[in-house]
């Protein structure tokens, strides 16, 4: 019976994500791109000011797929103001994370209101990372185990 929700869970998925690919074009609004070259200059601005690792045009391009997925995943053809601060404080947790400590509380205080958005979902993405990673775990055990039984 969980094998059988665990296909269909699988199946559901499936054809919701063939439908955002197909269906859904996320695009940025003008305001949203003025926000985000707003915040890219300034964090680049801020690190080469203070040391650290510089923030590169593979951070910005992230930065642009991780929003056009949330809007995607909302199926929303264009992403909102949540999506383009779940973005920023999505990349900006990565990216403050690689900083040396000093660096890092001065990003942190400078860039904190990045950090405060309405719902917790940073949380909420990190909570689900975490069961899903238990859930492939626990399956590549009982993969192994069963590829055990079968060569014995």
């Amino acid at each position: 019976d969980n094998l059988i929700n665990e296909k269909l869970i699988q199946k559901l998925i499936s054809k919701y994500i063939s439908y955002t690919r197909y269906f859904i074009n996320s695009k940025l609004k003008y305001n949203d791109q003025i926000l985000i070259s707003n915040f890219y200059s300034s964090i680049r601005s801020e690190i080469s000011s203070i040391g650290g690792f510089q923030i590169t045009i593979k951070h910005l391009e992230s930065l642009l797929l991780l929003i056009e997925s949330s809007g995607r995943i909302h199926l929303r053809n264009n992403p909102n103001k949540i999506d383009v601060h779940l973005g920023i404080s999505v990349m900006l947790r990565s990216f403050i994370h690689f900083q040396p400590p000093m660096i890092k509380n001065i990003i942190e205080v400078k860039f904190s209101s990045f950090f405060k958005l309405k719902n917790n979902y940073f949380s909420s993405i990190l909570s689900l990372l975490i069961i899903t990673m238990k859930n492939t775990h626990k399956f590549y055990i009982k993969k192994s185990f069963f590829e055990k039984l079968c060569s014995v």
